[in-house]
């Protein structure tokens, strides 16, 4: 409970597995009530916000060919596996990185998926695990075991 006389409040909010999710002071207020009100607000909007925010998962492939091949690679990609990519149920969205070095260049594929669930559709059981296409052997320099996850937070 607040106190009128104190002029250092706290506010920690928790998710349901109890990780502190926000902390912050607030002082120099005159009186008790007007802060309590101005909290309670503050308190009911952050709460409001971390409800509806979506929370979706980033996948992160990365793959290199040697540059005389980037061109056709990158053509491959967009034609064939962007097209698996979207055709997935869950998928939400594909993008390609491309970067460039003297000697190679790295191919990123990033796509959010609405659930792990969506994933496997794509990659199988193991979605750590990359996913390869025949054709790859014609571009690529290595093959890279597994991709990586991330939460996404969109607000």
């Amino acid at each position: 409970m607040l106190s009128p006389n104190q002029d250092l409040y706290r506010i920690i909010l928790r998710d349901l597995r109890g990780s502190t999710l926000i902390g912050l002071k607030a002082g120099n207020v005159l009186t008790g009530e007007v802060l309590f009100s101005l909290e309670m607000i503050f308190c009911l909007t952050l709460v409001s916000q971390l409800q509806i925010m979506k929370t979706v998962i980033t996948r992160v492939w990365h793959g290199t060919t040697p540059v005389s091949k980037a061109e056709a690679y990158l053509k491959f990609l967009l034609e064939k596996g962007v097209n698996v990519y979207k055709n997935t149920p869950g998928n939400l969205s594909v993008q390609v990185w491309r970067r460039a070095e003297p000697e190679k260049v790295h191919f990123y594929t990033v796509t959010t998926w609405d659930s792990i669930e969506s994933i496997k559709k794509f990659a199988g059981d193991e979605v750590r695990r990359a996913r390869y296409y025949p054709e790859d052997k014609d571009y690529l320099v290595e093959y890279e075991p597994d991709v990586m996850h991330c939460e996404t937070f969109i607000p």
